[in-house]
Parts: C-alpha cells; structure tokens; sequence
C-alpha cells in the first residue's frame, strides 16, 4: 500500500517520497471513509514532519489525528498522537501544552493498561472456570466408575454366593443319594 511504501522512504530519508505516498494513503483512506486507517496517516504525516522538525504541520496532522481518535474512542492511537505532541511542545517550549498532551498520553496509557487488565482478568475467570468443569467432570466420571466397581463387586460376591449354594445343593443331593443306596 501507499502508506507502506511511505514508511519505507521515511526510513530511508526520502522525505518528500514519503510525504507523496503517505498523501495518497490519506486520500484513498478518506474516500474509503475508513476512519481507523485515516487516523493512522494523519499520525504517520505528522510524525514526519515531526522528524523533519516543521513544527506547524506536525500539530496540525498530529491533533487531527488526537481528535479522530477520541471520536472513535481509539486509546492506542491517542497514545500515540499525544506522546508526539507531546514531544513537540517540548521541543518549541510550550509547557502548558505539553503538560496538557502528557495528561492525556497518561490517561491513555492507564486505559489501555485496565483494559487489558481486564481482558487478562476475563481470560484467567474463564480458565478458572474451565478448570472447575473439566474437574467437576472429572468427579462425576470417577463416580460413576466407583459406583460400577461396587455394583461389579456385589454383582461377583453374588455370584461367588450363588455358586457356594450350588455346590452346597450338589453335595447335599448327593448326600441324599449316597444315603438311599
């Protein structure tokens, strides 16, 4: 995609290649209406004049991109536009601005964090949860096969017994026929 082959003339040097393709990214993105996507061009052309220290511009893009991502809720990315900027106002000597983007890039930060906090959290009940079935299951199979083992071994002691009484009515009546003749 254009976007990638802005990144790999950025990393080269080429700026103003970089600045064509990221361009065109921008501009099929925007006709896609793919708001993410668009997001990360405005953030990729601003870090890139950033790079190139033209200040002006690299807010321009940068906030563009900090407003878009916290329309869509977007924490990752408004880490990201906001560590810039903050990195920026830095640079140029704007304290109050960059306490102002430090802010959100911490709160941004703490969110991602609980967020996936959370998932973990989820995961971990869900696998505890899992755990407590697969034993659960576990008992009731083992149930089941001592409760088999008992009635196999009733089933053999009657047997056992019932063959005692056969042999028991065998020498018995052959006793009684031993008797009579």
């Amino acid at each position: 995609s254009y976007s990638n082959f802005g990144l790999i003339n950025m990393s080269q040097g080429n700026y103003k290649q970089a600045l064509k393709f990221y361009n065109k990214s921008l501009k099929i993105r925007k006709d896609l209406k793919d708001k993410v996507s668009i997001i990360i061009s405005l953030h990729r052309i601003g870090n890139l004049y950033k790079v190139q220290k033209k200040y002006k511009q690299a807010i321009i893009y940068l906030n563009n991109s900090l407003n878009l991502s916290k329309e869509l809720g977007d924490f990752k990315n408004i880490k990201k536009s906001s560590a810039l900027l903050y990195e920026i106002y830095k640079e140029i000597e704007k304290p109050n601005k960059a306490l102002e983007m430090h802010e959100i890039y911490v709160i941004a930060n703490d969110t991602l964090f609980k967020m996936n906090a959370k998932k973990e959290l989820d995961k971990m009940t869900y696998v505890s949860e899992y755990e407590q079935l697969k034993l659960i299951d576990s008992l009731h199979f083992i149930e089941k096969m001592h409760i088999k083992t008992e009635y196999i071994k009733t089933q053999e002691q009657i047997i056992e017994k019932e063959k005692i009484l056969k042999y028991s009515l065998s020498l018995g009546v052959l006793l009684v026929i031993g008797f009579l003749f």
